[in-house]
């Protein structure tokens, strides 16, 4: 078999059980599968166990590579979940180090320890251990493969000039002393011919071995399923779960039965698209990953689930404005609690009416135009319509309807910070809030935090966007959350993308460690990490934040009426 044999047709040989055609894929591959599992682990002896299982692991599951142009990332991947799944073992076992190979046997030495002695062995990983893990591994890969720049990147599927730049970086690192003494050892460690021997030795025995480990099952496929499968699950459960309540919440408040199911239908909707939007993008990713349609079926599937959504939204409002148009006696009024709680604040709480006389530019500093809230009796049904619909224009506005140079407040607010039931601004707080910055039950924006978050960064229950975070995450470049599904890279409980990051490397990323990819190292991803580091203490400050801000909104628009306590009208009906 010559060296001009691709590893497409390799592995087209070795998925009908062609052995010898095997033993080929392992002499070619052997050196970077080694070289990334001695990244993980740090000791020879024990990453050339791991990289030998690997190969058994591949075997085994020769079916599963949908892609054999990725042959050797596919491997890679293996060994790197091996890896970290035997460090985390022999950092479980008391008396063990994670790493430097304290847990390996010294009955013997290997090929590569006879080539190094045990203090030199020490001597490199130490000087290797103080890089971060972005810069190591290339350097590592790169003196085990021949010194050569295009297949560490064809490896770690990447540019070449970022491999140069990572090994350029890797070396300015290291001391100057060590630095010969490092790259020498690497290349008279790598694993050679009998390295091969054993792997096609032990082919036979590893047939009838028990599955792989939990994290080669998620390398040895297009995309990763964690271990945390169950909590992807309950995330995304979570983010469709608060995308429900951001529906069914409003619809306790509608005056009308008709208008309450006009709001829980199109709730209905959303949640069962939801479902089938995570249904097809887990099935684009499974199925099509690396053809040539891929792409535009994920832009169709994106793009197209964010304008359902928006038309849901438009038809949603026009039949509540037809609804209320057509309102009559003789529709079923909707009594909840949430309209008795509303009963209650309204008979206490009078609107607003104020305008300042200072002007600047033709508007006034200060406009606040807030109408009467309605009376209701005592079971929330509405006795007396609000007041005339107040409309404030001013630098800062407040009313039913805002429209600020600086500061809108009110039911529907828009100005350059917006803070409503309805915002749009540069920077927009609310119920459904639309801005440069959306915050709110649904926000959609450049950053979009809320229950629903659509933006190129998103975080939120249920979060859509380049960058997004969130319990049930879909990014086009990065999604992190219970159930993470991305374009590009994804790390969580349940994560779903064709370039899939080990599970200890994607925690250690988010604790503070190395970035296992050059993704991860950007600006965007490293502010991501920080407000998901930020952990329960930053989500309830969050929270505590969106109460104040619906306070002061409130305190802003509505004062306390002089015939406060006064109670809710009572009506025969309602005893």
């Amino acid at each position: 078999m010559t060296d001009a044999t691709t590893d497409v047709d390799l592995w087209r040989r070795v998925r009908e059980g062609d052995r010898s055609a095997f033993e080929e894929v392992v002499k070619r591959h052997q050196s970077a599968v080694a070289a990334v599992a001695y990244n993980v682990r740090g000791d020879l002896a024990t990453s050339e166990d791991v990289a030998q299982e690997a190969f058994w692991a591949a075997w085994r599951g020769r079916d599963t590579l949908q892609d054999p142009n990725r042959l050797r990332p596919w491997l890679c991947g293996i060994a790197r979940n091996l890896a970290a799944n035997s460090r985390r073992k022999a950092a479980a076992r008391p008396g063990t180090a994670a790493l430097g190979g304290d847990d390996v046997p010294d009955a013997g030495d290997g090929p590569a320890e006879s080539a190094l002695g045990r203090e030199e062995q020490a001597l490199i990983w130490r000087s290797l251990e103080e890089l971060p893990d972005l810069y190591r591994e290339p350097l590592i890969l790169y003196h085990r493969q021949d010194q050569s720049v295009a297949e560490v990147a064809a490896t770690l599927e990447i540019s070449q000039d970022a491999v140069k730049q990572r090994l350029s970086r890797g070396r300015a690192m290291l001391r100057e002393r060590l630095a010969g003494l490092v790259e020498e050892g690497l290349r008279a460690s790598r694993p050679g011919r009998s390295f091969t021997v054993g792997v096609m030795a032990g082919l036979g025995a590893n047939l009838a071995a028990k599955p792989a480990a939990a994290g080669v099952a998620g390398a040895a496929a297009p995309f990763v399923a964690s271990s945390g499968l169950l909590g992807g699950l309950l995330g995304s459960g979570a983010g469709l779960a608060g995308a429900w309540f951001g529906a069914w919440l409003p619809a306790q408040a509608a005056p009308t039965v008709r208008e309450r199911d006009l709001m829980l239908a199109s709730g209905r909707r959303m949640l069962v698209a939801g479902l089938v939007f995570t249904a097809t993008i887990a099935g684009l990713v499974y199925f099509a990953a690396g053809t040539r349609w891929y792409l535009p079926a994920w832009l169709v599937a994106m793009v197209g689930f964010q304008a359902w959504l928006l038309v849901d939204v438009v038809v949603l409002t026009r039949k509540l404005r037809e609804a209320k148009a057509s309102r009559t006696d003789a529709d079923e009024p909707n009594r909840t609690a949430a309209r008795r709680g509303m009963a209650k604040v309204a008979a206490n709480v009078r609107g607003r009416s104020h305008r300042s006389r200072w002007t600047l530019l033709g508007l006034p500093l200060l406009d606040v135009q807030v109408a009467d809230p309605p009376g209701f009796d005592e079971d929330g049904v509405m006795i007396r319509p609000a007041g005339p619909r107040g409309s404030a224009t001013g630098w800062i506005a407040v009313g039913d309807d805002a429209r600020g140079a600086l500061l809108a407040v009110g039911g529907r607010a828009v100005g350059l910070i917006a803070i409503g039931d309805r915002s749009l601004g540069l920077v927009a707080f609310g119920g459904i809030a639309i801005g440069g910055v959306g915050l709110g039950g649904l926000a959609i924006g450049g950053v979009a935090v809320g229950g629903g978050a659509f933006g190129w960064v998103a975080v939120g229950g249920l979060a859509v966007g380049a960058y997004a975070a969130g319990g049930a995450a879909f990014g086009w470049k990065l999604a992190i959350g219970g159930l993470a599904v991305a374009r590009e890279i994804a790390l969580g409980g349940g994560s779903i993308s064709p370039r899939p990051i080990p599970p200890a490397a994607g925690l250690q990323w988010l604790r503070g460690g190395p970035a296992p990819v050059l993704e991860l190292a950007g600006p965007i991803a490293g502010a991501l990490r920080r407000l998901l580091a930020g952990g329960t203490l930053l989500w309830c400050a969050v929270g505590a934040s969106a109460l104040g801000l619906g306070a002061s909104r409130f305190a802003a628009m509505y004062r306390i009426a002089r015939d406060r306590g006064a109670e809710p009208v009572r009506t025969p009906s309602s005893r």
